[in-house]
């Protein structure tokens, strides 16, 4: 019969004696997986020796023949360190002087000294019998061991000399330190790049850390530092690689933990459990008390005298993490979490680095490094698969990681990087199926969203149907999509923001709007990747409901916008929805969401991503928003002023379809001037551009029979809508497609061959529209009406002999630079009067007139439409060729040339306007005075 060696378990402090059982001492780090053993001697009885917690008993043993020790994990909780290293030490010493005997004739004749004198003094656990052995106590055990390894060579000598695994090796080395447990437990990351500043800074306070407690005999305040950020963000990545490399400053033990404080389960790590286990490992004798309070005292008292370096790792809040932190000493503890930890800010924690993505060149790198040679050979196909990772850490990893695998089985890297570019398919692509956080973007993203409360999941979901990629939203749009008041869209985004799932984005310039908006000078962006996951959250069928009525308050909320921010950039437009304006105005929030962005076209260049994702998600919906084409006919105007023609293209046809759909004849009327606008568009950009007297050009001129069919269309049912109901609005659109039906037979007329006809019908029109404008008291639209008018003046003659045009101008030129609320009530009409007057000018040969005229249209437009950059080219141009004609050839330079490089930063759709700035520069030689 195998004989079985059975000794008294000690009990715990809180547990009576037990009764003796087989001899069970714990083997392995606390709270981790520990080690069972059984060992077989073919020359001696078989010992069975089984390392288990005494509170769970002996658990499933791994076979071993030989002389080779195999250990298997089984799972061990509550286990102390100190106590694992005794009995680990006393087994492995019996274990060797168990092989002793076996070979202690093969030592004594191959003259192993240092051998020999390990297997005589493990030969004297035989001889006094272990029962006895075991009784020594704790110094005595501990000399043995270290008699057991006199060095590191020593033990690989014995190992072969006795013919042991190498398992018994490596235990003999642990077993021989007398310390308590002294690694981290966790790998230091590979492939690490970038985070040289947060490195630095750790550096740095670990430093100044250290020198105060060398200068003080009384121990200092420990360091307590944080990291926080969003979930992939290598928040772990860069704690670990910062413990590694300082880890050995820490001669009292380095500690890691999980806290799971984010995980599938909900289920995280309690913070008495890890203090037991950190208590039993520093201080394996002492009886530990029974509450929270009284472990974490000990707990600090332990560390205050000792230097400790504390690593806890996913972390939900204060709670978790407080009675954790050492208090004073030269203990170090780095805390991550993806909650901002905001209530151990100034009182435990002294730092707390917020990580974001890596920067693009970074990414590379990181990719670079994992995918090796392919990646080398294919730089834009590596910054394309940046891109589609957004730059974020855990999704560079297991995009690369799966590139890697499929690359081995012969897929081409291109092909692979390819199936990344689907929107709809990339957080499936980052992703390994297995339900790991580690290698699952969804996965690590849903640990977040688990985590949050009802109204907050409502809320990040929502964010999906919304934003578009890095756009930005404010409490004003947060609260239409939860039918919420603002200020406690404000609280929900606050709380997204503190989760790590939306990150704020400050508006320096809206610090001085009252108080109790101040919250709306917030803005919140979300990640490109969180940005997907919320659009799959909120696409699920159980959402449809919530989805629809979001939109629908969605399109209200931003039609009030567009139409407000219409009416502040352009006084009175008729075609501003002014009834329901004024009913929306009721609501200060919305006001100031646009009235702090600047002015309506910033407002408008901030918001046109999310615009137009609104406007094409609306579209889709079934049920359809009933606001759905009164929203996309209302983007028009900034849409064109922009530059935007394939955006207005497309929410044109969006308009047309909702239009059509709703029976609304309103709609349809505003739908079709809309694209008739559109068409004519065309025509005016092409009549608007710089062009060379002296060399031939022509001008499509066809879109314009487009455009006055649909204007026509439109027309009528303006009319037939104001007559069956008599509404304001409906006057304001006829007037508004009465004055476009004149500027399309206007833009008809060819200047070197003017068709009088087509001048007269386009007078016509005009004075059609004078006349409804004078009805609607709207000085706006009439003044921009004499604009369009003087322009058909000079088409019927060119020196203007009657002076009707240059009337108009300067009459249209007085209203745009009246000053309303501090400033020219219509800069841009102000500016474009004064080019055309210019041009009239030059005309009738009143050089310095039209300089003049020049000058103030650059002035205007600079202050009061700062975003026009073509059209101010095409002032200085103007002006430039005006100077330099009169003699003035180095001012010309300055400004001919500022205005080639305003031309060259818009790209290729102004190239021929670029052109002819060019050969004016070399008519008037101005490039060679420059050069010389």
């Amino acid at each position: 019969m195998p004989r079985t060696y059975r000794r008294w378990s000690h009990p715990r402090d809180d547990e009576a004696p037990r009764r003796p059982s087989r001899v069970t001492w714990p083997i392995g780090r606390s709270g981790e997986r520990g080690c069972v053993v059984k060992a077989t001697f073919a020359t001696v009885k078989v010992a069975n020796v089984a390392f288990a917690t005494p509170a769970h008993g002996p658990s499933t043993t791994t076979h071993l023949t030989g002389c080779h020790i195999s250990l298997r994990p089984v799972d061990q909780r509550g286990m102390d360190s100190g106590r694992t290293r005794l009995a680990a030490r006393r087994a492995l010493v019996y274990l060797s002087a168990r092989f002793a005997a076996i070979r202690i004739m093969t030592a004594w004749a191959r003259g192993k000294r240092k051998a020999l004198l390990v297997l005589a003094v493990a030969a004297s656990a035989v001889w006094i019998g272990l029962d006895r052995w075991l009784q020594v106590g704790d110094q005595i055990a501990s000399i043995i061991s270290g008699m057991l390894l006199v060095g590191v060579l020593t033990v690989n000598r014995v190992r072969r000399f006795l013919g042991l695994g190498a398992n018994v090796s490596n235990a003999l080395e642990q077993a021989a330190a007398t310390t308590s447990i002294r690694y981290l437990g966790e790998a230091a990351p590979r492939n690490f790049v970038n985070r040289e500043s947060s490195l630095k800074t750790l550096n740095d306070l670990l430093d100044l850390h250290l020198a105060a407690c060398r200068a003080h005999r009384i121990p200092s305040q420990a360091l307590v530092m944080t990291i926080g950020g969003m979930a992939g963000v290598g928040k772990t990545a860069l704690a670990l690689h910062w413990a590694h490399q300082v880890k050995d400053q820490f001669p009292d033990g380095q500690f890691f933990v999980n806290m799971r404080g984010y995980s599938a389960d909900g289920r995280s790590v309690a913070p008495s459990e890890v203090l037991e286990r950190w208590l039993r490992q520093l201080e394996p004798d002492a009886p530990l008390p029974d509450t929270l309070d009284a472990l974490s005292a000990m707990f600090r008292d332990i560390l205050a005298t000792r230097r400790v370096l504390l690593v806890l790792d996913n972390v939900s809040g204060e709670e978790q993490v407080r009675p954790l932190l050492p208090s004073v000493g030269a203990s170090v503890a780095i805390v991550t979490s993806r909650d901002a930890l905001d209530g151990l800010a100034g009182i435990e924690v002294t730092t707390a680095e917020s990580l974001s993505e890596l920067t693009p060149q970074d990414s590379q790198r990181m990719l670079t490094a994992i995918i090796g040679q392919p990646a080398i050979d294919s730089p834009e196909s590596i910054a394309r698969l940046a891109r589609y990772c957004a730059h974020l850490p855990l999704a560079l990893r297991v995009a690369a990681g799966s590139i890697v695998t499929k690359s081995r089985r012969g897929y081409p890297l291109k092909t692979l990087i390819a199936a990344f570019e689907i929107e709809e398919h990339r957080l499936s692509r980052l992703g390994s199926g297995s339900g790991d956080s580690r290698s699952d973007v969804r996965v690590a993203f849903s640990y977040s969203y688990q985590a949050l409360d009802a109204t907050a999941r409502r809320a990040f979901r929502l964010l999906g149907l919304h934003l578009a990629a890095g756009s930005t939203i404010d409490a004003y749009v947060m609260g239409a999509l939860l039918d919420k008041p603002s200020a406690e869209a404000a609280t929900i985004l606050e709380r997204l923001e503190h989760r790590g799932l939306v990150a704020v984005v400050v508006n320096e310039a809206a610090q001085s709007t009252e108080p109790e908006l101040r919250y709306l000078a917030y803005r919140y962006r979300v990640h490109d990747l969180l940005r997907l996951y919320a659009g799959e959250l909120i696409l699920r069928r159980r959402h449809r409901r919530e989805r629809i009525a979001a939109l629908q308050r969605l399109t209200e909320a931003y039609h009030g916008c567009v139409n407000y921010a219409f009416t502040m950039q352009n006084k009175k437009n008729p075609m501003v929805d002014i009834e329901y304006v004024e009913k929306w105005c009721a609501d200060p929030a919305g006001r100031a969401s646009v009235d702090l962005a600047g002015s309506p076209t910033e407002w408008f260049d901030r918001e046109r991503p999310n615009l137009l994702g609104a406007v094409h998600a609306a579209a889709a919906a079934r049920p359809r928003p009933r606001y759905t084409a009164k929203l996309a006919c209302s983007l028009f105007y900034f849409l064109e002023i922009g530059g935007h023609l394939s955006d207005w293209a497309a929410v044109e046809e969006v308009g047309a379809e909702a239009a059509t759909a709703s029976g609304d004849r309103h709609d349809r009327a505003r739908s079709l001037r809309n694209r008739g606008r559109f068409a004519l568009v065309k025509v005016l950009d092409t009549q608007d551009r710089l062009r060379d007297d002296r060399v031939a050009h022509s001008v499509d001129r066809t879109p314009c029979r487009e455009a006055i069919a649909l204007l026509e269309s439109s027309l009528d049912l303006y009319r037939k809508e104001h007559r069956q109901r008599g509404l304001r609005r409906d006057q304001a659109g006829e007037v508004t497609v009465l004055r476009e039906l004149g500027d399309s037979y206007r833009l008809k007329v060819d200047p070197a061959a003017p068709h009088p006809a087509l001048i007269a019908a386009a007078i016509e029109k005009y004075d059609e529209a004078a006349d409804i404008y004078a009805t609607l008291d709207n000085e706006n639209g009439l003044n921009s009406l004499r604009l369009a008018l003087g322009i058909a003046y000079v088409l019927e003659d060119p020196e203007d002999r009657s002076g009707k045009a240059e009337e108009l101008f300067t009459q249209s030129h007085r209203y745009g630079t009246m000053i309303d609320s501090g400033r020219a009530q219509h800069g841009r009409l102000a500016a474009y009067s004064l080019i055309h007057l210019g041009e009239l000018r030059h005309q009738q040969g009143r050089q310095d007139e039209a300089i003049q005229c020049y000058r103030e249209a650059v002035a205007m437009l600079r202050a009061h439409v700062p975003h026009d950059h073509v059209r101010r080219a095409r002032a200085l141009a103007l002006l430039a060729q005006a100077l330099a004609e009169s003699g003035a050839r180095h001012e010309a330079g300055v400004h001919f040339h500022e205005a080639l490089t305003m031309f060259a930063a818009r790209g290729r759709s102004h190239e021929d306007e670029a052109s002819v700035v060019t050969l004016w520069l070399a008519r008037h030689g101005i490039d060679d005075q420059r050069n010389a």
